[in-house]
Parts: structure tokens; C-alpha cells; sequence
């Protein structure tokens, strides 16, 4: 198989991954004030956990799809520019919103809930929290986004 193949064939399985590890933390989003107010050193098994199931998963497809596109040029040409790619590229721009909206809401929602209770004590383990899943949301756009400018400049190119 060759780099751009497998860069896009883990894609899937990066989703699933994604989706049902990100679960843990989005289930999570509703008690994440109790538990961080009981244990303020808890927020570093949080930001683990969204680094191992949403960063690595979508980083490393990334990087295998753009060494495989830099290096396989003419099989890229092939791959990118038949109509599955629509589809590959635009379920991680679906789920890089979904993530950035949740996060966004989630972390709106505790803060205005801390402040309204008057507690200021772990604003910084939240936003640690909630920028790094914003992070990973942004990573999954930004993988979905390059994959469908690989199709678009094959098809215009």
C-alpha cells in the first residue's frame, strides 16, 4: 500500500476512535466542574485522554496523507481526484465543527456557572481542558479541509 492509501484509510478508523474516546470527555462535560472543584489535579487525566483519542488519531493520518501526497505525486493524482474523497474529507470537517461547538457551549456553560457561584479556583485546569479539545476540533477541520483541497486541485488542476 502506498502512503496516501493508508493516510486515507485510517481516517475511518481515526473517526471511530475519536468519536468514542471524545465520548469519555463528553460525557463528562456536564460533572467536569464537580470533579475539578473535588480534585483540581484531575485535569491532567482529561487533557490525556482528549490528547490520546482526538489529537494522535486525526495528527496521524494528517501526516501520513501529506508525505503521500509530497511524495507520490502521480498516484495522489489518481487517489484524490475520484469523488470518495468528498465523503473522506468532509466527515472530519462535520465532526471538527460538532467539536468546536460542544466545546465551545461546555466551556461557556461551566464558566458562566463558576462566576455565577462566584468560584475562581480552576479556571485554568477548565481552560486547559477546553483549549486542548478545542485544539483537536480544529485538527479535524483542518484535515478535512486539506483533503478536500487535495480533490479540488485535482479536479481543477
Amino acid at each position: 500500500m502506498r502512503l496516501v492509501e493508508v493516510g486515507l484509510l485510517i481516517i475511518p478508523f481515526a473517526f471511530m476512535i475519536s468519536f468514542f474516546g471524545g465520548l469519555q470527555v463528553g460525557m463528562d462535560s456536564w460533572r467536569i466542574v464537580d470533579l475539578l472543584l473535588a480534585n483540581p489535579q484531575i485535569y491532567m487525566y482529561y487533557i490525556q485522554v482528549i490528547v490520546l483519542y482526538l489529537i494522535f488519531p486525526p495528527a496521524i493520518s494528517l501526516t501520513l496523507t501529506i508525505l503521500g501526497y509530497s511524495r507520490e505525486k502521480e498516484f495522489s493524482k489518481k487517489i484524490f481526484s475520484k469523488w470518495p474523497s468528498i465523503i473522506i474529507g468532509g466527515i472530519p470537517i462535520i465532526f471538527g465543527f460538532l467539536i468546536l461547538r460542544e466545546t465551545y457551549y461546555a466551556y461557556y456553560n461551566n464558566m458562566s456557572w463558576l462566576h455565577s457561584k462566584g468560584i475562581q479556583r480552576i479556571d485554568t485546569p477548565l481552560l486547559m481542558i477546553y483549549g486542548t479539545e478545542f485544539i483537536a476540533g480544529i485538527l479535524w477541520l483542518f484535515l478535512g479541509v486539506l483533503i478536500l483541497y487535495f480533490y479540488a486541485s485535482q479536479k481543477l488542476g
